[in-house]
């Protein structure tokens, strides 16, 4: 009869993750050290329990070896030490954008055309088809109430 136990083991962290908004989160934990006694097995030993299971052998033959326990009362107590694992991804979408011809886009502000670059006319000094797709995308998204970022 075993009445303490001490399982060391290496983690193998599974986490459970959900979607929030643009963000993935995940969280998981898995144990690292875990020391067990038995508390009915030390209070059997000691008087204060009857025995409260019963072992047996059915067959006890050199290398074969088949039985059976029943426990009426199993009390195992001690501490866990695990490990715990919590993250969240926010991805940054990071691209960039190669045009036919000069367009620039500031912070807060619109989409500009460029028509002139270091005093020299650029796309025969008037915005061109890509800036007018850009510019009208751009004023879609400002009227359903977006904030460009």
């Amino acid at each position: 009869m075993d009445l303490a136990s001490i399982e060391v083991k290496v983690p193998d962290i599974t986490t459970n993750g959900s979607k929030s908004g643009n963000s993935v989160t995940s969280t998981g934990r898995d144990d690292i050290l875990s020391a067990k006694i038995d508390i009915d097995g030390v209070a059997s030993i000691n008087g204060v329990l009857p025995p409260t299971g019963i072992s047996f052998d059915l067959i006890d033959k050199g290398s074969i070896k088949i039985g059976g326990s029943l426990d009426l009362i199993d009390v195992d107590a001690g501490p866990v030490l695990g490990i715990a694992q919590d993250f969240k991804l926010t991805p940054t979408l990071m691209v960039n954008l190669d045009f036919s011809e000069l367009v620039k886009i500031q912070e807060d502000t619109e989409v500009l055309a460029i028509t002139t670059l270091d005093g020299e006319t650029v796309a025969e000094g008037t915005p061109g088809p890509i800036w007018k797709q850009i510019d009208a995308l751009y004023q879609d998204y400002k009227e359903d109430g977006a904030s460009w970022q």
